[in-house]
């Protein structure tokens, strides 16, 4: 994700994306831009469940938050069975939203085998399947 991007929702989220190390280095976000709105929801949709819980529900802080085999993985601390489930939901969305415009997309794989969800206009020219 273009840094622009990760430090709007760094910015937004000071407390669920704190510095990665002791030089204060920003948190990464190793996936494409689509997913920028996405992500978004998801950490609005977790401030409010903490906030809401005064206090009950553990505070979230994202450890990792990747592209793997086509699909958004958030990797946390904290939350509560509403947070897993928030979480489930927006990696099962990703598998429709193109990772690099936020377009819709459809899960597929390069003449290489690497996964990717992709809109027609980010597809490989050459791919062998899509789902």
């Amino acid at each position: 994700m273009r840094e622009e991007l990760a430090a709007q929702l760094r910015e937004k989220y000071p407390d669920m994306f704190p510095p990665r190390d002791d030089t204060g280095s920003g948190f990464l976000f190793e996936c494409g831009d689509g997913w920028h709105d996405l992500i978004d929801a998801l950490c609005w949709t977790i401030e409010q469940e903490v906030k809401n819980r005064d206090g009950s529900v553990a505070p979230v802080q994202a450890i990792q938050v990747k592209e793997k085999f086509a699909g958004l993985r958030f990797y946390y601390s904290g939350g509560n069975s509403f947070i897993e489930g928030a979480v489930r939901m927006a990696n099962v969305t990703s598998y429709c939203i193109c990772d690099q415009c936020g377009n819709s997309g459809s899960h597929m794989k390069d003449t290489k085998d690497i996964e990717m969800t992709r809109c027609e206009v980010h597809a490989p020219k050459k791919r062998k399947y899509t789902r």
